[in-house]
């Protein structure tokens, strides 16, 4: 592995093992950004959608991708 770097391999990718998250308790606008943010995440470790695409499914740039990881 490369400095602070994971690669997509290095990923635990049990997604289902992921506890839920309860999003009823934030308002609309931070839900659609929570849900975004875990669709582009799950694009990201479990199929091979370039960056560019998440980016246009999400919104998500791949700093903040990177970042979420």
């Amino acid at each position: 592995m490369t400095k602070g770097r994971y690669k997509k391999i290095d990923m635990p990718l049990e997604i289902e093992q992921w506890p839920d998250v309860d999003i009823s308790v934030l308002n609309i606008e931070k839900q659609t950004v929570f849900l975004n943010r875990k669709k582009a995440v799950i694009l990201y470790l479990t199929t091979e959608i370039s960056l560019e695409d998440i980016f246009k499914q999400t919104g998500i740039v791949k700093q903040d991708l990177y970042r979420l990881i």
